[in-house]
Order: C-alpha cells, then sequence, then structure tokens
C-alpha cells in the first residue's frame, strides 16, 4: 500500500456502500477519498463475506433483489478495502472480546486497526460506546463528515 493514511472500515461501513441507509453518505465520501487515491482503506479479510451475507440476508427479507444483491457484490469485489489477515492476531482478538465485553468479530477488526496502527471507523453506535474509553482508535463514521473536525483522517502512528 502507498503511504497514505490508513483506516480500517468495518462491516457497517461497507455495507452503506452498497445499501441505501442512514450514513450511506458518509461511508460513501469514505469510498470515494479511497476511490481517489487520497487514503487508504482495509478491513479483515473476512468482512466481503460478512457483507456479503448482509446482502443475502437483505433478499431473503425482500428488501432487495437478488439482482441488486449481485450488483452490490460486485461494486464490493471492485471496491473492497486491502483485506488483512487476522491468523497472526486472532487471539489478541480473542482477548480484546473478553476483556471489553464486545462480540468477536467486532475485536478483530479493532485487532487489526491496533496491529497497523490506525483508526477504526465504525457505524455500530453500541460498539463504539462499548470501547471508546479504553481504545481512542475506535471513530464514529459520523466524525468523518468532511465539515467535522476530525476530517480529514490522521496519519498512521509509526511506521
Amino acid at each position: 500500500m502507498i503511504d497514505l493514511p490508513l483506516l480500517v472500515v468495518d462491516s457497517n461501513v461497507i455495507a452503506k456502500w452498497l445499501l441505501p441507509e442512514h450514513q450511506s453518505d458518509l461511508a460513501n465520501n469514505l469510498l470515494h477519498l479511497y476511490q481517489d487515491g487520497v487514503l487508504n482503506l482495509c478491513a479483515p479479510a473476512f468482512a466481503v463475506h460478512e457483507v456479503s451475507h448482509v446482502l443475502t440476508k437483505r433478499v431473503r427479507r425482500k428488501e432487495i433483489s437478488a439482482e441488486q444483491a449481485r450488483t452490490a457484490f460486485g461494486y464490493l469485489t471492485l471496491n473492497e478495502p486491502y483485506p488483512i489477515s487476522t491468523l497472526p492476531i486472532d487471539e489478541a482478538a480473542l482477548n480484546l472480546s473478553l476483556a471489553h465485553q464486545c462480540s468477536y468479530y467486532d475485536a478483530l477488526f479493532l485487532a487489526v486497526a491496533l496491529e497497523q496502527r490506525c483508526d477504526l471507523v465504525t457505524a455500530d453506535v453500541r460498539f463504539y460506546n462499548t470501547v471508546r474509553h479504553a481504545f481512542t482508535c475506535v471513530r464514529l463514521l459520523s466524525d468523518f463528515h468532511p465539515a467535522h473536525p476530525a476530517f480529514p483522517v490522521r496519519r498512521r502512528a509509526g511506521r
């Protein structure tokens, strides 16, 4: 990856690129910065699978058509954040999950951010509220509005 500001995006943010919902505009702002080469985005390698699960669930609920899910999946594969293997940090994620009472999957995103020494952007307010005091690297998607003082993103620490 080119030495640009780096963010980990969670599956909630990625799904907002594909499905019109609250804060999709903010998620798409980040995506456009990624597409324009202004910043790098990464996520655990399983994030594509997690978002694909959301798409199939929306089809089963008849919220979108199978064709819309296929189109969204194609868009996702073209715009996938840089995939990070979680194998080296699986145990760290387990420990984070146990220590901070958050889901293991959320802890995997957090572990990637800690390992990459960058911020994690989430739209999951519950997760954010659970870990925000212990981990200032976890930031809400709403912090990434171009008019917000936290925008643009900070550069990675170290490396």
